[in-house]
């Protein structure tokens, strides 16, 4: 019950010294046919209690409808500090980078050629996203400029590697996926430098 969530949410940080997570808002991707030709993927976001002010605006099951774009719709992350889900969304041309509000307001985040997938944020509002075209990736990390009031996204990995699912360790280190000679590795990269700095192979042919 909401009640009994309520009170977890209260006690948990006392207990473990953490954040709650028992009025999480939880989405996730559903396949549908809206005709026999195509699947397409909507995105829900999951209320865990009945809410008062959710109510009315979701529906049965405390489900909501939240991205209903005709196409696949998929990988689904929350911003941790904003109630702003971002997603990847194939195109005609590419996948691109969408972000999406709970009143279903939706940007374009990134829309470069290819795979624009798995935005990572830091406990400081950092962000880095993967981007991957005729099989390579790379990391690139957003920048703003004050200048001329605009954002963008500047490559931080060599074209050299293959990097994929990039994840903040603290604000100067990031872990990710390195694939190198067919073979998945975790790597971390000091943002500083923007040179990997350790590599732990895996040894699962």
């Amino acid at each position: 019950s909401a009640f009994a969530h309520k009170i977890s949410d209260a006690i948990w940080p006392a207990l473990t010294n953490q954040k709650s997570s028992f009025a999480t808002v939880v989405a996730a991707c559903k396949k549908v046919k809206p005709n026999h030709r195509k699947e397409h993927f909507y995105i829900y976001i999951f209320y865990p209690t009945e809410r008062a002010e959710l109510a009315e605006r979701a529906e049965p099951g405390n489900k909501k409808l939240l991205v209903n774009s005709p196409t696949m719709n998929i990988m689904p992350r929350w911003n941790p500090k904003q109630p702003i889900l971002y997603f990847s969304q194939h195109t005609p041309t590419n996948v691109r980078l969408v972000s999406v509000d709970t009143s279903k307001n939706q940007r374009v985040v990134a829309n470069f050629d290819g795979l624009n997938m798995t935005p990572a944020f830091s406990q400081g509002g950092s962000i880095v996203i993967s981007i991957t075209k005729d099989g390579h990736g790379i990391l690139c990390k957003y920048h703003y400029d004050e200048k001329n009031k605009k954002g963008f996204f500047k490559g931080i990995t060599s074209r050299e590697l293959h990097a994929i699912s990039p994840s903040f360790i603290d604000e100067n280190r990031v872990v990710f996926c390195l694939i190198k000679n067919k073979r998945p590795a975790i790597a971390i990269l000091d943002l500083r430098s923007e040179e990997h700095t350790s590599e732990l192979q895996s040894h699962h042919d």
